[in-house]
């Protein structure tokens, strides 16, 4: 898919996230005992991380396969961009509107992988890695209190070096979606 056509889907998939949680605010209003977003709702809530969790997979996955060198030309293990914790920093919900704007994407790690979000979204994003060539392994997360009501969606992805081999036909990364009432930090064990 050409970078145009991506921002296009992403757009698009946005708007129908904007339009859909729309809908659930108004419904949080007029409801005290509001819980989760409906099942139409939250789907097009996700596909915002989705569409986003697989950009990022892309990138950590071409960073991975594409060979780094020191700068005195010794060769650096295959490996994942470093760890970036959750961008932007202050939970959507608690901004204006509840809705994130755009955001700090300047980490090193986001720029590395050409990642950002300059349009209101839902979620904040995370990434952590760690180890090098099969041992190597990363977890991209979005997450998001739809209602503001300690009711989180989590998106995630992982993926490992072992699994990448050097096969480019592995296709994308499997994209979990679950519901919490607390966040756990991102942690991963590398050998």
């Amino acid at each position: 898919m050409n970078t145009k056509a991506a921002i296009t889907r992403w757009a698009i998939l946005s708007a129908v996230a904007m339009l859909a949680m729309t809908g659930c605010k108004e419904k949080s209003k007029t409801n005290k005992k509001a819980t989760m977003p409906d099942k139409d709702q939250v789907k097009a809530m996700v596909s915002e991380a989705r569409v986003s969790l697989r950009a990022i997979s892309t990138a950590a996955e071409t960073y991975f396969e594409t060979k780094h060198m020191k700068r005195d030309g010794t060769p650096i293990p295959n490996q994942f961009p470093d760890t970036v914790g959750l961008t932007p920093p202050t939970p959507c919900c608690k901004q204006p509107d509840h809705v994130c704007k755009g955001g700090d994407w300047t980490d090193p790690t986001w720029m590395t992988m050409k990642f950002s979000i300059a349009d209101p979204h839902y979620f904040q994003y995370e990434f952590a890695s760690c180890g090098s060539g099969k041992n190597a392994k990363y977890v991209a997360r979005a997450v998001a209190d739809p209602l503001c009501n300690g009711k989180y969606l989590v998106v995630e992805t992982r993926r490992s070096g072992k699994s990448l081999g050097s096969s480019a036909a592995h296709g994308p990364a499997p994209i979990k979606v679950s519901t919490v009432t607390s966040v756990p930090k991102l942690h991963l064990e590398c050998k």
